[in-house]
């Protein structure tokens, strides 16, 4: 579980700071959800819904059938997937 640093709540959408470990993530929800800094956060999403880029700013790619989050750790910790 992931740890909220921070919660910004703008409008229909609301940008969820969490840190897990040593990887910072905004999670972006326009499901209504409630959150608020040092709650704790269960992450799971499917890939066909993700946008991941890397720290130059560049895409990483997802396929459907790989496990997204253990793809975007392996590439912070510059491991190949």
């Amino acid at each position: 579980m992931a740890k909220a640093s921070m919660v910004e709540m703008l409008g229909s959408d609301t940008f969820i700071y969490v840190r897990q470990g040593e990887e910072n993530l905004v999670i972006r929800d326009s499901q209504g959800r409630r959150a608020r800094a040092g709650d704790r956060i269960a992450i799971s999403f499917p890939s066909t819904a993700c946008h991941l880029f890397d720290q130059t700013g560049l895409r990483i790619s997802a396929s459907p059938k790989e496990n997204v989050a253990a793809q975007l750790l392996a590439h912070a910790h510059g491991k190949a997937t």
